[in-house]
This record gives structure tokens, C-alpha cells and sequence, in this order.
């Protein structure tokens, strides 16, 4: 890594440094929107208890460009862009000290202190009050990185590239480029939902994955669709490669995210009971591995965090189950029998994944093991069809994505920022306020 000062400690002479135009409750609305599927984390706790700096931040530069990251699925659909652009490019955690961190939050912060009271009545009036702390401390943090956002110089850059539109602490840094003028392009690290988070592309131009994802979101952009362009997947190469091997001499891969701790019960339920044996547990990158291994049968394995979820499954399986799960899309290019576990909601989380035909929706231990049944005796041309339909929502991956995500980052840098961000979705009557599921316990 290079040394530089453009992306380090938090300065102390910042320090205080809180600007009224930059709107704390703008950067941390979308967090407030499904408190139940909050997990209990450690980082719960306001006060660190080890002597470490807190990371708020992954500050990659590439070229004339910045981009800014939270976790590692968020630099993975980033990085293959930025190697094109820099080979070893200069990536480096934006820290703030636990003297820091204790001396922000002994200090006043009227705003945050309003932010934090008017998420506090909305739990309790939606009976979430056992989320208190985790708002809390996304409210304490996510105004630390505001001042963060004060200090990395964006005036030196031409544009400034994000992988997710709601995460609070990425929020920040929008806020701060939009007010200087920097333009903001947006390249999704996970398929479109069809959730609020989602209906905002607070941006200049958005890079989604294909043409449906593109019509999905001009319907909301009022006359800015032209800054939506599909441009595929570049974190993965699945669509020109071999279809990957399948049979019942491979494992069943239960892909599961983060979820909170009943959801993740209610999943490992009902596959458990459907009597499977031969079973492969892929958590998400921010899955607590240790809950996991309490909540899984004995006789599953839990892949080992050195192996991603595209690995396993390209290296053989009977077939994949998920949850709400953008690992989904993967296994459909790579024409593996897919299934999506509902636990009572009508609708999947992920557009995609609403197709019976393509995705069967399992909701007993019975339709787990009937579909597995099946997978057992799909056919060549049934296989070619899933991938057919994986491509419906994402036309192409790899080095043709990343070739039209650099022609969009490059139209960037010659069109500037725009008047208005393509969606605003948290505008009083914009599409994500108005789809909000907890909108009358504002």
C-alpha cells in the first residue's frame, strides 16, 4: 500500500467539524426501515472496549477516481473496475481512534441527539425497542463519518464510485460529493430488491445489471433514465463459461445470509427436517460463523471462509437453497436446479427470484425434498434455460461488464454531476418514503 495523506487517522483539528447541510437522518433513514431483520452484533456496544482504530470506511483510489466501500461483497464488484483502471490500485481504511470515538460522543450533537430520539420513538412505536442500541450506535457512527467524509479530498477527483445506495456511511460521502459538484456512479453489489433501500439511486449514474433492472428504475427517475445503464456483473465470469457439474454424488448448498437469529432457525428448520444428509452451509461474508455452527445439524458442513459461495457451487452440487439470496442469480448462470425458502411473505425480496418456473418457492420440509428429488433428473435444456433466464436480468459479467462500466465512469468524468440525483427516493414524496413500511410510525 502507498503512503499518502489523502485517506488516513480522522484529523483532530476536524475534529467538531459537523456541517448542518450535510442531513444525519438523510444518511441513515434506509437503516431504520427494517428493524427486524437487524442482527445483535457485538458492535452494538457504543463504547469500543479494545485499544484497535474503528474502520468507517474503505477509501480505494484508481486513476482520477475515488470509490468508497463498507464491506468486502461492496469491493468486490468495485475491484475488477478499479485493477482496469490502476493494476494495484491504492486502498486504505479511513480510521477513528477509541479517544476519538469517546470524545465524540461525550461532546454535544444537537442534530444527532434529534436523529437518534425520532428513530427511538419509531421502535418503540413498532415494539423494537430491543433494537434501541444498534440505532443507536449507527447513528453515533455514521455521524463520526461525516466529518470522515469532510476530510477525504474530493475536489482532486473527477468521480466518485459507490456499490450500494444505503448504507449510511457511503451515504455521507454522497452527500458531501453532491454538494461540490463531484459526479456519483453507482455499480449494484447485489441484484435489484424490491424494497425502499432500493427505490433511491442518489446518484448521477447508475451501471445496473441489465435491461430489466433498467426499466424497473425508470419507471421512478422522472426524467432521468438516461443515466441508468446496464452494464452487467463484473465480480463475476459465469456467462461464457461451461454449465458447472451436477449430481446427487455432490452436495446440497444452503446459502444463507446475515439474517437475524429466528430467521436463520426458521431456514436451517425447515431443510433439516426435510431429512437432507449431505448438506453444505455457505454463510454470507457477514454471517456470525459461531452462531452457525450451534444452529446447524451435526452431520452438515460449513464451508470454510476461504471459499466463496460461487466456488462451491462451481465445483459441483445436487442443487442450491436460499433465502432472499443474490447467490441465487450465480447459481441460475451457472445452470444449477435453484430453490428460494418463503417463510410467510408473498413476494421474494428479489425480483428475480419471483419466477416459480425457474425458481420454485419452498415453503415445507416435503417441497425441500421433492425439489431435490427433481434436480436429480434435470435435464440439458432445462439447465440452458435457467441460464437463459440469469441472463434476462443481467445481459453479460466479467471483462465485457467491465468494459461498459468504464465507459460509464468516462461519460462521467466528461458530463459532470447532474442538477438532481436520478431517484430521490427519500424526498417527502419520493418512491422509497411512499413504499416505507414504517411510514405511519413516523
Amino acid at each position: 500500500m502507498r503512503t499518502g495523506q489523502w485517506a488516513t487517522l480522522i484529523d483532530d483539528r476536524l475534529w467538531g467539524n459537523f456541517l448542518s447541510d450535510l442531513d444525519l437522518w438523510w444518511m441513515v433513514r434506509p437503516a431504520l426501515e427494517n428493524p427486524r431483520s437487524w442482527r445483535t452484533r457485538r458492535a452494538d456496544r457504543i463504547v469500543p472496549r479494545s485499544g484497535k482504530p474503528l474502520r468507517m470506511l474503505q477509501v480505494s483510489r484508481a486513476g482520477s477516481g475515488l470509490a468508497v466501500t463498507r464491506t468486502e461483497n461492496q469491493m468486490r464488484v468495485l475491484r475488477p473496475v478499479l485493477e482496469a483502471i490502476e493494476a494495484g490500485f491504492d486502498s486504505r481504511p479511513l480510521l477513528v481512534t477509541p479517544r476519538q470515538y469517546l470524545a465524540h460522543m461525550a461532546s454535544p450533537k444537537t442534530e444527532a441527539a434529534r436523529v437518534t430520539a425520532q428513530g427511538v420513538a419509531v421502535l418503540k412505536r413498532l415494539d423494537h425497542s430491543d433494537r434501541i442500541p444498534r440505532w443507536t450506535n449507527i447513528v453515533a457512527k455514521a455521524n463520526l463519518t461525516r466529518m470522515a467524509a469532510r476530510q477525504i479530498p474530493l475536489e482532486e477527483f473527477d468521480w466518485l464510485l459507490i456499490s450500494t445506495q444505503h448504507d449510511p456511511h457511503v451515504r455521507a460521502v454522497v452527500a458531501r460529493a453532491r454538494e461540490i459538484g463531484l459526479p456519483v456512479v453507482y455499480i449494484p453489489h447485489a441484484p435489484l430488491a424490491s424494497n425502499p433501500q432500493y427505490l433511491d439511486l442518489p446518484v448521477d449514474f447508475a451501471g445496473v445489471r441489465g435491461d430489466l433492472e433498467a426499466e424497473y428504475y425508470a419507471r421512478f427517475s422522472d426524467g432521468a433514465a438516461s443515466g441508468i445503464v446496464p452494464i452487467g456483473n463484473p465480480a463475476t465470469g459465469f456467462m461464457d463459461r461451461a454449465l458447472a457439474p451436477i449430481g446427487p454424488e455432490f452436495p446440497v448448498v444452503l446459502a444463507v445470509s446475515p439474517f437475524h437469529l429466528e430467521i436463520l432457525q426458521r431456514i436451517i428448520e425447515v431443510v433439516e427436517l426435510s431429512g437432507l444428509k449431505d448438506v453444505v452451509v455457505a454463510p454470507h461474508p457477514g454471517s456470525n460463523r459461531k452462531q452457525l455452527s450451534r444452529l446447524v445439524p451435526r452431520d452438515w458442513r460449513i464451508a470454510p471462509p476461504s471459499i466463496r459461495t460461487s466456488q462451491l457451487l462451481s465445483d459441483g452440487v445436487r442443487a442450491l437453497i436460499q433465502h432472499s439470496s443474490g447467490v441465487a442469480w450465480e447459481a441460475l448462470a451457472m445452470g444449477i436446479p435453484t430453490a428460494d425458502i418463503r417463510l410467510g411473505e408473498p413476494r421474494p425480496n428479489y425480483p428475480f427470484l419471483d419466477n416459480a418456473a425457474a425458481i420454485p418457492a419452498l415453503r415445507s420440509p416435503q417441497e425441500v425434498r421433492q425439489f431435490v428429488e427433481r434436480a436429480a433428473h434435470v435435464r440439458l435444456q432445462d439447465r440452458e434455460g435457467l441460464r437463459e433466464y440469469a441472463r434476462s436480468w443481467c445481459a453479460c459479467d466479467g471483462p465485457s461488464s467491465v468494459s461498459m462500466a468504464l465507459e460509464l465512469l468516462d461519460r462521467a468524468r466528461h458530463e459532470g454531476a447532474r442538477a438532481t440525483p436520478i431517484i430521490d427516493g427519500w424526498a417527502p414524496d419520493g418512491p422509497a418514503s411512499v413504499m416505507s413500511e414504517i411510514a405511519p410510525a413516523l
